[in-house]
């Protein structure tokens, strides 16, 4: 955890026990709670600037190895809860084959064998609670930390999907106030869009396209355009503009596939962007992902940047 509060003493510093100051670029174990200069942890500017950004989670050396054995005796005893409890589900299906049987031994030599599968279950539970080797402070700790490698997972599974579907959506486009009647009309609609519009060759650009969205009466649904190369989607997006000055397109617009994320932070941007030159900032502008302005000698400068989630 990087220090945020104000210019004061925030703690002793865990290496050298000199008193960690705002100034000192301090940072905070996030298990023991203790504070350490960055540089009695050998940590370089750009990782303390790396988590500070990311808001990455910090673990001193003492605490880092006592995670690592938690998270593989926690590892561990699911392993062997989930082998357990699959035991469990198999005996009691078999005691329960056996109701009407009367064999009343074996049920009973069955119940025996599940309470003590049982028995042993509990002892693996209460092994990982009461091991002090693994404890930090309680068992609230503990939780927390499972929950919080959990969330990591999710948020790391989350990244590669939308990565995935932005990979598959790199050589789309998706054309907006097309007129709807079928497919074959489509096709020759969007040919004229390409040709008379942009002064493109469909054939050699263009390799499928088609209908998106729910079908709603009187309200055309886009169409998705999928490119044969990125060049060619990248001179699309280039010239869609030109639409505007063709009374035949005016009405129609061109823009990126974006996926569900990209087009919520879309929609942030141009609504920061509406904000800000209503401010009086008239020739704000988008720029990779930021919202600037030209300043003299070409620099920019930066009026908006999303913040990034974790």
């Amino acid at each position: 955890m990087i220090d945020v509060r104000e210019e004061c003493q925030t703690g002793k510093c865990g290496v050298c026990k000199k008193a960690v100051m705002k100034a000192d670029k301090g940072i905070m174990c996030d298990l023991c709670e203790t504070w350490f200069h960055c540089k009695c942890q050998d940590m370089a500017d750009d990782t303390y600037k790396l988590m500070n950004q990311d808001k990455i989670h910090f673990y001193c050396g003492g605490c880092d190895k006592v995670v690592g054995k938690i998270l593989k005796a926690l590892t561990d005893m699911n392993v062997r809860q989930d082998k357990m409890e699959e035991k469990i589900t198999k005996i009691e299906s078999e005691l329960f084959k056996q109701v009407n049987d009367k064999n009343v031994v074996k049920k009973k030599d069955m119940e025996e064998e599940m309470r003590k599968v049982r028995l042993e279950l509990k002892e693996v539970r209460d092994s990982v609670k009461g091991d002090s080797s693994l404890v930090l402070r309680d068992e609230e700790r503990i939780e927390k930390l499972h929950k919080e490698v959990g969330e990591m997972r999710m948020n790391v599974r989350e990244e590669v999907e939308e990565k995935l579907e932005i990979e598959r959506r790199k050589r789309n486009l998706v054309i907006h106030g097309v007129p709807e009647t079928d497919a074959e009309q489509d096709i020759d609609t969007f040919a004229e869009i390409i040709g008379e519009g942009l002064h493109m060759d469909f054939d050699r650009h263009i390799e499928t396209l088609m209908r998106i969205g729910r079908l709603v009466e009187g309200k055309p649904r886009p169409l998705r355009v999928v490119v044969k190369t990125l060049d060619g989607r990248k001179e699309i997006l280039a010239r869609a503009k030109n639409l505007k000055d063709n009374d035949k397109f005016k009405r129609m617009f061109i823009s990126p596939d974006l996926t569900r994320k990209q087009q919520e932070a879309d929609r942030d941007l141009r609504n920061n962007l509406k904000r800000i030159r209503e401010e009086g900032e008239t020739e704000a502008k988008i720029k990779f992902g930021r919202i600037v302005k030209n300043m003299r000698g070409g620099r920019e400068e930066v009026l908006y940047q999303p913040v990034r989630q974790m």
